[in-house]
């Protein structure tokens, strides 16, 4: 996450894609696809604000949780400036969160990690009527994408790690990711 001060109020396109490590292709396709707001003016002239730094902030946390463009589109659609920082620190938390738990030295702490916060006792707000999935979903779990949006089914395994706690793996996924799910499997078998 960058941590250059956004009190400048008129970025290039370039400085936004460099402040968010976005390529300024991805910055286009998002302004093409309404996701992100166009700047004031156009051309060489043009400029992004702090508000464009923030949805574009937003976007990208939204994209690393696998959220359906679809779904991120309908949210950057309706919320407000201080519905997006909102949204912004909760992402961010969510992230600091699970990064911490990748970081542990084992899968059996990664593991432990993710059922704390899944434990974690939930805030008490109330979504507003009209709230996405995105803003429903817990904060571990990304929204499920509605069927119109969702690629072919695929093949996956489930393997129960312990009563209510289950691991499931994609076929396509099983190969590229072998080493890490045996040794979560391992420190299954080690628990037993």
């Amino acid at each position: 996450m960058d941590t250059h001060d956004t009190n400048e109020t008129s970025l290039s396109i370039e400085e936004l894609a460099e402040r968010t490590q976005t390529p300024v292709r991805t910055v286009r396709y998002y302004i093409a696809e309404k996701m992100l707001p166009g700047p004031g003016s156009r051309g060489k002239g043009a400029a992004y604000t702090e508000e464009h730094l923030l949805r574009l902030r937003l976007i990208r946390r939204l994209t690393e949780r696998r959220a359906p463009l679809a779904e991120i589109r309908a949210v950057m659609a309706r919320v407000t400036g201080a519905e997006v920082r909102a949204l912004l620190a909760e992402e961010d938390a969510r992230a600091q969160t699970l990064e911490r738990a990748t970081q542990a030295v084992s899968p059996k702490a990664y593991i432990a990690a993710l059922l704390d916060q899944a434990r974690a006792p939930q805030s008490p707000k109330k979504p507003p009527p009209d709230a996405s999935p995105l803003r429903m979903a817990p904060p571990d779990t990304a929204a499920p994408a509605s069927p119109s949006v969702t690629t072919p089914m695929s093949a996956w395994r489930r393997v129960e790690l312990a009563p209510g706690v289950e691991l499931h793996i994609q076929a396509e996924a099983e190969q590229r990711y072998r080493a890490l799910i045996e040794r979560v499997l391992r420190v299954k078998r080690d628990d037993e």
